[in-house]
């Protein structure tokens, strides 16, 4: 959770609303001081951390990808680059909106992406951010604030989603959620809330991550949106189509954007939304508590697909390549290495072909043509990363609904058929990732 002097946006409640969080990670430095004189089996790891702090050393002191499946959290490090994805089910409180810090905040638990390189990306930004469009939620275009007249309110954000979670073998994940009505006691955002469903899923390799969204479908009056980033402005911005330069607001069939170094490539046709503009707020108007009418002022970056008024079974798909260029961006969109295998309410499925890694989100039990002589079906709705190495094949899989006590996966090639049968985890360690192993020949 840690990149630097940031500590994640994702993990810190309303606490992210108060300036200088930005750089909360600093507080850890004595926590680390006392847990590495604690614990002496672990003190190279602690001190790693603490000295990726305080800048003497990378800005991750660890690689790799952990889902934590009673948090709905997903968190990715690379040396390169830093994303986590917070979800919400109805097994969490998805966010806080309380003594009047975070009160623009409702969305944030609907698969809010962060992106780090520096760390630096979103410093102090939460006053001048468009709260309609917050990096990776899909959403109607409208801001829910606590403050609504008559009077100030307080309270926490549900959903009555089952179907949320996450599968990793501690290297590459796979994140899902789906989106439904959410769940809360204020009816005065129940009545402005349209329902909206979605099935939205977050495929985490090395050097690049998927994002695919399906079945979206909305009533609201107002337009439905799927924000890629928004985040400060560093640079000018460019595209395959031409560059992008301060003060523009520009519709685009771009085949890729880049911008501060993150390319976001689109593998079939896609009309996004690209603003480089200033924006300005109150810290007071996210955070009255503890501010009075201290303004901010900055250069903002956002990128969107719009998705338009009440879609109907409306989708997307892109890829997010942190620490790239334009001629890496354009290289990679001439012969990309994943493959989207499907992106539908029922399954979800991304093939990196370099790796030999699928990603899978089973919403229902079905079957997938992985790739030539190889099939793939399960018996109840899972989360899936397949590794194939030569004829072994690494399976790992949880359950999102956290209910089901077995799950049974078939693999078929043209010469044999094997069937996997799952005791999945139960209790606390329900919806955490477990493995197994199987022969298979082609």
């Amino acid at each position: 959770m840690v990149r630097g002097t940031h500590l994640d946006f994702n993990v810190q409640g309303r606490e992210a609303t108060r300036i200088g969080n930005s750089t909360k990670a600093v507080s850890l430095l004595s926590s680390c001081s006392i847990l590495a004189r604690c614990n002496p089996d672990r003190s190279k790891a602690i001190v790693k951390m603490q000295n990726c702090i305080q800048g003497k050393g990378p800005l991750s002191s660890v690689t790799g990808n952990k889902h934590f499946w009673c948090s709905d959290y997903m968190v990715q490090q690379r040396q390169k680059y830093f994303a986590s994805v917070k979800m919400i089910s109805d097994r969490v409180v998805g966010t806080e909106m309380v003594n009047n810090e975070n009160i623009k905040g409702f969305w944030l638990p609907f698969g809010l992406t962060y992106i780090l390189q520096r760390g630096d990306e979103y410093k102090d930004i939460f006053p001048i951010w468009d709260w309609g469009r917050l990096p990776g939620v899909t959403s109607p275009y409208r801001t829910i604030s606590i403050r609504t007249e008559p009077e100030e309110r307080n309270g926490y954000i549900y959903s009555k989603e089952k179907f949320v979670g996450g599968v990793s073998d501690g290297i590459y994940g796979v994140a899902a959620m789906s989106m439904g009505k959410v769940n809360t006691s204020w009816s005065w955002v129940n009545d402005s809330l349209s329902e909206m469903t979605a099935k939205k899923s977050w495929f985490f390799f090395d050097n690049e991550f998927v994002a695919l969204g399906a079945g979206i479908n909305s009533n609201d009056e107002v337009s439905v949106n799927t924000t890629l980033n928004q985040c400060l402005l560093k640079g000018n911005v460019l595209t395959s189509e031409g560059e992008i330069g301060l003060g523009e607001n520009k519709s685009l069939n771009a085949e890729w954007v880049l911008h501060d170094g993150i390319g976001y490539l689109f593998p079939e046709a896609t009309t996004v939304k690209a603003k480089t503009v200033s924006q300005s707020g109150k810290w007071n108007s996210i955070n009255s508590t503890m501010y009075a009418n201290k303004e901010s002022v900055g250069n903002v970056f956002t990128l969107w697909i719009d998705h338009g008024r009440k879609p109907s079974g409306a989708t997307y798909q892109y890829v997010i390549m942190p620490r790239t260029d334009a001629k890496e961006l354009r290289d990679y969109s001439a012969n990309p290495p994943v493959l989207i295998l499907s992106n539908s309410s029922v399954l979800q499925a991304v093939r990196h072909e370099l790796l030999d890694i699928c990603g899978l989100v089973f919403h229902a039990p079905n079957k997938i043509h992985i790739r030539q002589g190889l099939e793939l079906s399960v018996d109840k709705p899972c989360l899936m990363l397949l590794h194939e190495k030569g004829n072994r094949l690494q399976i790992y899989v949880s359950d999102p609904t956290e209910e089901a006590s077995f799950m049974t996966a078939t693999i078929t090639t043209p010469k044999n058929k094997v069937d996997l049968v799952f005791n999945l985890p139960k209790n606390g360690m329900a919806g955490s990732t477990i493995s197994k192993e199987a022969f298979i020949d082609f």
